[in-house]
């Protein structure tokens, strides 16, 4: 398995790789970040020194002299989950085949937001490396845990891309169709 050359933070090898959706895993050349240490009781090698010495000796977000707005951070609408599990009884086919039943399913958890994790995370933040200093290594987001977590697409694709097949053309004139007749449905009943 040819690694890259000492240089650089990413290294390319053949390894073993397992589909997000399942089945076999199968051989193929992949990237992988170096680690900044060889062992878990080795040094770190070629880590900032700033990165460890500017972080606080103690963890107190309450005596930091900022103000922090989460507005960003919301909440599904009320009777989403019960619309959702309705339209998902009738429609889940559809919606795996359209690559999105993932990302509605996710959209219904309640993700409760805890402020000293958000903050003990944030301040382990290197911007010069866009990565976060831990005691034990560096670690960042990559598309492939956006995909693995959210279960969203990481292809390039955007959201409103055109359709061009038959196939797929159908499959939003059937969600339209789901959606219309539910928000029908609602008005009917009230709610």
């Amino acid at each position: 398995m040819a690694g890259s050359s000492s240089k650089g933070i990413v290294e390319v090898r053949e390894e073993a790789m397992v589909s997000p959706t399942g089945g076999d895993p199968t051989f193929r050349k992949a990237h992988f970040i170096k680690p900044c240490t060889d062992s878990i009781t080795g040094p770190f090698s070629n880590l900032h020194s700033l990165c460890l010495s500017s972080l606080p000796a103690t963890f107190d977000p309450k005596s930091w002299a900022m103000n922090v707005k989460f507005s960003g951070w919301t909440y599904p609408p009320i009777n989403w989950t019960t619309w959702v599990k309705n339209m998902a009884s009738l429609h889940e086919s559809i919606w795996r085949k359209a690559g999105i039943y993932e990302p509605i399913m996710n959209s219904t958890y309640i993700i409760p937001r805890t402020d000293d994790l958000v903050f003990g995370v944030a301040e382990r933040w290197f911007n010069e490396t866009k990565r976060f200093i831990f005691p034990w290594g560096e670690a960042t987001m990559t598309l492939e845990d956006v995909m693995i977590l959210g279960g969203y697409s990481v292809l390039g694709s955007p959201v409103f891309i055109k359709l061009e097949t038959d196939e797929l053309k159908e499959t939003k004139k059937k969600l339209e169709e789901a959606w219309t007749s539910s928000g029908e449905q609602q008005l009917q009943s009230g709610s």
